[in-house]
């Protein structure tokens, strides 16, 4: 019998997540988030708590707790992310949490996380996506388009630090237009210094 051994890939194909810094923005793939999305069934209340430990999440909103992050994706829809090693199971994890309150399906291959780090963010995001980063604010998740591409932006920290999901099958394209930006609001600041 043949043996196989299998090595865990990141979207781009390598081994290690991908990892860009561009002046003084920063770019990094995070495959280590265990993906699932939740949809309500009928008749269906309190789900969002459950999923938070207490907390609701309102419309364009996200909660963080101390392993999990859990965004609004549209009307009685969330997604959540938690730590792969801890939870590699999450769907599994959420579907006997939650019974037959809610539909759970695993993301795990369907969605890669970004997170875009450092200072100015905003001239970055601005030229990349149509959303109003004024009133995206610390707290806030916006579904947009960026590179023609269905895409979540996350706001950690407004201006600073935005964690960004995109389809898996768009990675690259994805990861390449945002360092194309940062390459060109790096030489606009250089310029202008």
């Amino acid at each position: 019998m043949t043996n196989y051994r299998l090595s865990p890939r990141t979207a781009f194909g390598a081994s290690e997540p991908m990892r860009a810094t561009i002046g003084k923005a920063t770019l990094t793939e995070r495959p280590e988030f265990s993906i699932a999305s939740v949809a309500v069934r009928a008749e269906q209340d309190g789900i969002a708590a459950k999923l938070t430990g207490g907390a609701d999440v309102a419309v364009s909103e996200l909660v963080q707790t101390d392993t999990r992050t859990v965004f609004w994706t549209g009307p009685n829809q969330w997604f959540v992310l938690d730590d792969h090693s801890a939870v590699e199971a999450l769907a599994q994890t959420l579907k006997a949490d939650l019974g037959a309150s809610a539909s759970v399906t695993e993301q795990n291959d369907g969605w890669v996380v970004f997170d875009l780090t450092g200072e100015d963010l905003d001239e970055v995001l601005e030229r990349l996506c149509s959303i109003n980063l004024s009133e995206l604010a610390r707290g806030r998740a916006q579904r947009t388009v960026i590179e023609h591409v269905g895409s979540f932006v996350l706001c950690l920290e407004q201006g600073r630090s935005y964690r960004l999901l995109c389809g898996r099958s768009f990675a690259p394209s994805f990861a390449h237009a945002i360092k194309e930006i940062m390459v060109s609001v790096n030489a606009q600041k250089t310029l202008l210094a």
